[in-house]
């Protein structure tokens, strides 16, 4: 009997171990269960997990899904990718090598002869508006480089600039490719769809989609490419940006502190980390659900059919997952 008891027991923990198991191959949202597309697949199906899981499935299906595009990107986009990770190794030789608080008094030390020259807000300023222009990047990281040097007045170069490099970069893609963009958005069921949306719920949906976490440029290329958004609506829709603008400004100016190992106690120091880090988290968290509120104000589109709908929510994901992905833009 006690063998028999044991037994029972044992296969007992080993269904529980394979039900486990089997939910992390599952993708859940982070309500418990959710009715979404497959990868693989065109048929809808519903995935249900413990919140527990809910991590190490999203962080597995994440990786799926950017290796998917990886594979589906052009030669030269992969030459980008290994650069970069070439250029990240590299950095982080470098750090080691020298060691970080030497660099951080030598980036200080930078920082400080830029803000005592005249010009040193304007070629900040520059380096914003070039980094809003597609293919560019660094415009967050310039953002920040702002509060780096000046603070938190760097905010009114970093604001300016975000509304001047937005306008850039709209008016260019949308004039110098209007008919390039035009012929591959006609070719694409996704964007198509993602017009209609737009058009039928106006400049609320157009600001929330431009909060959403989206790669700078690819936000405006994005906008720049569906002809429903006008240059006035983009342009009001910027300013819900200028909130988050002001996070790296502020990030940029506790990194500052930080660096100058001479201004700061330990203490000071340590809340000066601990605010980095609840600035960057809120600001990660408000882009999960803004983004949950952009689908669900999608799906309230009653006029709009179910797969074009669908298919908007999954043009913004593609955008938001990987950048490098044939934009509208390239040949």
């Amino acid at each position: 009997m006690q063998r028999t008891a044991s037994g029972s027991r044992a296969s007992l923990h080993r269904s529980s171990m394979s039900a486990s198991l089997h939910s992390l191959s599952t993708f859940p949202h982070p309500t418990d269960s959710m009715a979404r597309s497959d990868t693989d697949t065109d048929s809808e199906v519903v995935y249900e997990a413990h919140w527990a899981v809910f991590p190490f499935v999203f962080a597995k299906r994440y990786i799926r899904r950017m290796y998917a595009q990886f594979i589906a990107m052009r030669a030269r986009n992969k030459a980008i990718v290994f650069l970069l990770l070439a250029f990240y190794v590299a950095l982080a030789i470098t750090i080691a090598v020298i060691g970080p608080k030497k660099i951080s008094h030598a980036v200080y030390a930078g920082a400080q002869t830029l803000r005592a020259t005249w010009f040193g807000p304007f070629i900040l300023g520059l380096l914003m508006v070039i980094a809003s222009v597609p293919p560019m990047i660094g415009f967050t990281t310039t953002a920040t480089l702002c509060g780096f040097v000046f603070g938190l007045w760097g905010y009114l170069i970093a604001a300016p600039a975000t509304y001047l490099g937005s306008a850039v970069a709209f008016v260019v893609l949308r004039m110098a490719f209007r008919q390039r963009i035009r012929a591959w958005a006609n070719d694409s069921p996704n964007w198509r769809a993602l017009g209609a949306v737009m058009k039928a719920k106006g400049l609320f949906l157009i600001c929330l989609v431009r909060l959403v976490p989206l790669p700078w440029t690819a936000s405006n290329a994005l906008f720049a490419s569906v002809d429903s958004v006008s240059f006035t609506q983009f342009m009001l829709a910027t300013t819900v940006i200028l909130p988050k603008v002001f996070v790296a400004v502020f990030v940029g100016s506790r990194l500052a502190m930080l660096a100058d190992g001479e201004e700061l106690d330990a203490t000071a120091k340590w809340i000066n980390s601990i605010s980095i880090v609840v600035a960057v988290a809120t600001t990660a968290i408000t882009g999960v659900y803004v983004w949950r509120i952009t689908r669900a104000e999608i799906e309230k589109l009653e006029s709009i059919p179910h797969e074009q709908r669908r298919q908007a929510e999954h043009l913004i994901e593609d955008l938001e997952e990987a950048p490098l992905v044939e934009q509208p833009y390239t040949d």
